[in-house]
């Protein structure tokens, strides 16, 4: 909903104080909203930059694209954010799954993202790599990102997040402080134990 891919049943989306019933893909782009889906939609067979400036590619003479500028951008844009992907004429689909993500997070910045969307982003990864993808994260806030990642790792979100929200079936069931929970009180909101001991109190 919020990267505009569906319309929501009610309520609004409130960004810089103005309300919208919903968004499309190319006004929650403008609005600097970006994803990195699970599956990362990278195009496998083509380089790192073409993957960044996919659908934004730097023209030359109107009719051709400027591979050596887009190039020296994706370059410095992967060295602000501290990915390190030596090679960069690659195609992507030989790259580790953290280099991977790596290449998403930085198409997302391209795009002008203020709001980036993680989707599950340690999925099918090793540990190694989950861990750096987590420290990835934790630099984007740091640089003043807002980030919104949608896990069910708890213990990556207690390592990121400052604030925990649990859906369920489409309703927001809690909305707490990071600091302020714990992985069992969590836990007990998504398998609905506390709604059961909740009832089973009011019956007694």
């Amino acid at each position: 909903i919020i990267a505009g891919v569906i319309s929501p049943d009610r309520g609004h989306i409130i960004i810089d104080g103005h309300s919208h019933f919903r968004l499309n893909p190319a006004q929650a782009i403008k609005y600097g909203i970006a994803s990195v889906y699970q599956d990362l939609a990278l195009v496998d067979c083509r380089d790192v930059p073409t993957n960044i400036f996919l659908g934004q590619e730097i023209m030359s003479h109107r009719f051709f694209i400027d591979k050596r500028r887009m190039t020296d951008e994706s370059g410095r844009l992967l060295a602000d954010l501290k990915i390190d992907i030596p090679e960069m004429r690659n195609p992507v689909g030989v790259l580790s799954g953290g280099q991977r993500q790596g290449v998403a997070v930085a198409r997302a910045v391209h795009q002008g993202g203020r709001l980036i969307l993680f989707d599950e982003p340690t999925a099918a990864m090793g540990v190694r790599e989950s861990e750096k993808t987590l420290k990835l994260i934790k630099r984007l806030g740091r640089a003043g990102y807002a980030v919104m990642v949608i896990s069910h790792n708890l213990h990556h979100v207690f390592a990121l997040s400052e604030r925990i929200c649990v859906l369920s079936r489409g309703e927001l069931k809690g909305d707490f402080a990071t600091c302020s929970t714990s992985p069992e009180e969590i836990i007990k909101i998504i398998t609905g134990v506390e709604d059961e001991e909740t009832q089973y109190q009011a019956r007694s």
